[in-house]
């Protein structure tokens, strides 16, 4: 990462990235523009450390010490059968000065699964009625308008996912590509509880209308930029484009990364020959 982090500065791309801070991250990541770092915290501490350890609280909270991040959140079928425990964690962890926002997903299970993560139908309809509470209490949550929505219906399937259609995923070695989202496997879009997924599956169904000044207007009257004419759904090319657009990033990414890889190499092997 630290080698990969300067190219794509170079090119203007916002990065998030996702830790479990095992580990310290370098404090100079929070001086970089477009650059966001998120700890991956699952519940409060007794089931994060059962789940994570060595990623423990302790030693998150040590290695979090003069810098700030963001809080990735998983909410699980076990965090809705205790009364206040989604107040809890977000007091907590809201509480603290090192944590700027809270980002919320909802658990995905793949089809078939069988665990006690996966939200029960009853859980779910909890949880939606309780998010724009959360979020009126909480204001460092991260919750995208109409999420509760999205959430309550999600895309019926990959190819009507908007955000899997415009991404490309691969893995960690950025030459293994992951299908069909970031997920894998097979994964139950009926329950899909990605924040991303729930956002522009939101977005994509806002119309926009020509305003007097013409530019486009959203329902709420808030403007959009010059346009001609009325804005229509994305329409099946322009997610292609998007998508070859998505592929060529990523394969310009792995080829600097193999070359960012190459120069570290060097450069280790010029510090062991000196």
């Amino acid at each position: 990462m630290p080698a990969a982090l300067p190219w794509l500065l170079r090119w203007g791309v916002y990065s998030l990235v996702v830790t479990s801070a095992v580990i310290p991250f370098p404090p100079p990541w929070n001086t970089l523009r477009r650059v966001r770092v998120t700890v991956s915290i699952d519940g409060l501490q007794p089931e994060h450390d059962a789940r994570r350890a060595p990623a423990t609280y302790e030693k998150i909270l040590k290695n979090l010490h003069g810098r700030t991040a963001d809080v990735s959140w998983v909410v699980t079928n076990q965090m809705l059968e205790r009364p206040d425990y989604l107040d809890e964690y977000l007091a907590f962890w809201t509480a603290r000065p090192e944590i700027e926002r809270i980002w919320l997903s909802v658990y995905t299970p793949q089809k078939g699964e069988v665990s006690d993560e996966r939200l029960t139908a009853a859980s779910r309809r909890r949880l939606l009625k309780e998010l724009p509470r959360l979020k009126a209490s909480y204001p460092a949550l991260v919750f995208p308008d109409g999420a509760v929505d999205a959430f309550a219906d999600p895309p019926a399937g990959p190819d009507r996912c908007t955000f899997a259609r415009i991404s490309s995923n691969v893995s960690a070695d950025l030459r293994t590509g992951i299908e069909p989202c970031f997920f894998g496997g097979n994964p139950d879009c009926s329950e899909c509880g990605c924040a991303v997924s729930a956002g522009l599956h939101w977005l994509h169904g806002q119309p926009l209308v020509a305003g007097p000044d013409g530019g486009t207007r959203d329902r709420r009257g808030a403007g959009r930029g010059p346009a001609s004419a009325p804005s229509a759904p994305v329409s099946a090319s322009a997610i292609q484009s998007c998508r070859r657009a998505a592929s060529g990033s990523m394969r310009a990414a792995r080829s600097a990364g193999r070359n960012a890889a190459r120069s570290v190499t060097r450069s280790r092997a010029g510090t062991t020959s000196a």
